[in-house]
């Protein structure tokens, strides 16, 4: 079921980022994920999909889309991300990230996060910790979601851990050609 749950994802109205997004949400068990749709047209599309899979959305009008099994969890993590408070740990556990991760974001705050996704792309993450890296995520192939805390971080490796085993089961299928490098 899974498959074809992920199969029907219209991901053609999200940037490439959203299939990692989604292959937490579906198969890793992610509560929530806070994506975006590249336009307003393009919500209706993830309406009915959630509808028809039983999730429940609320979305802003800057088209960013919080989608969850739990009812509550889309409005709840969509009005604390607008939120002018410091939000970053509470945020971040909302979706599912690692405690240490979200602490690690909340030290270095918001509005420093795009400065540190640059950054990350001279961080060296060696074996078997290459599987945190999150250099790829923009492009959908990362096997992560968030930003890891260290080139170490066991919990964003538990999580790395699952989504490759989930790539694995599924190599040769066209769906998860972006996880190509990580199929062994």
């Amino acid at each position: 079921m899974e498959f074809e749950k992920f199969s029907s994802v219209p991901f053609g109205v999200f940037y490439p980022s959203a299939r990692v997004d989604f292959l937490h949400l579906i198969f890793c068990k992610k509560p929530a994920i806070r994506v975006q749709v590249k336009n307003s047209e393009d919500l209706i599309k993830v309406k009915n999909w959630s509808s028809n899979w039983n999730y429940y959305l609320a979305f802003d009008e800057a088209f960013f889309v919080c989608i969850s099994p739990i009812e509550i969890l889309p409005l709840e993590i969509l009005t604390l991300d607008q939120s002018p408070e410091a939000h970053e740990r509470k945020l971040g556990n909302l979706l599912g990230y690692p405690p240490c991760c979200c602490e690690f974001i909340e030290f270095i705050g918001e509005k420093n996060i795009e400065k540190l996704e640059n950054e990350v792309k001279n961080w060296i993450f060696l074996s078997p910790f290459d599987l945190i890296n999150p250099q790829d995520y923009f492009n959908g192939g990362a096997l992560i979601c968030h930003i890891p805390c260290s080139v170490t971080c066991k919990p964003s490796l538990d999580i790395a851990h699952r989504a490759h085993a989930i790539i694995n089961e599924n190599k040769g299928k066209k769906i998860f050609k972006n996880w190509e490098q990580w199929m062994g």
